[in-house]
């Protein structure tokens, strides 16, 4: 019955309205985080990326697809997607975004939800990370643990 009371709420998660907080990581009653808005869900892809100077494989999905499942792919009225913040919080850490910096066709950078490095998965209380990825494919930035993602005008 919790599982069904769960999916429950995932679903109305992915329905946040502007100003809501997505709930990534939620304590369940064993002490253990899990994602809410699972990614188990989303089609995860292989990032060859370059990390403090290592070429590195990271698995996930684009952060962008993770907004376009919870109600943010479509453009406003207006079509002007910079006016709108995208806060990521972390493990002690944040970085804010533009919509129109998310875009799948970005080539200025990719952010990316990672659940794996080098086909190992990232540690529990570290996951997911946050990993944004240049033009030039060298990670400039990592949050780990990912809380929240907050959009807001």
């Amino acid at each position: 019955m919790r599982i069904v009371k769960l999916a429950a709420s995932s679903a109305f998660c992915v329905l946040a309205a502007l100003g809501q907080s997505i709930p990534v990581n939620f304590p369940t009653l064993h002490g253990h985080r899990f994602v809410l808005l699972s990614l188990d869900g989303f089609p995860e892809h292989v990032f060859p990326v370059k990390d403090h100077g290592v070429e590195v494989e990271m698995k996930g999905i684009l952060l962008a697809r993770f907004l376009w499942t919870a109600g943010w792919g479509h453009p406003p009225p207006d079509g002007d997607r910079s006016r709108f913040r995208v806060r990521v919080e972390g493990s002690g850490k944040a970085a804010t975004f533009t919509l129109a910096e998310l875009e799948p066709g970005s080539l200025e950078k990719r952010v990316l939800l990672v659940r794996e490095r080098d086909g190992k998965r990232v540690p529990w209380g570290e996951a997911p990370l946050l990993v944004v990825v240049d033009e030039d494919g060298v990670v400039t930035e990592t949050i780990k643990g990912v809380l929240s993602i907050r959009v807001t005008e």
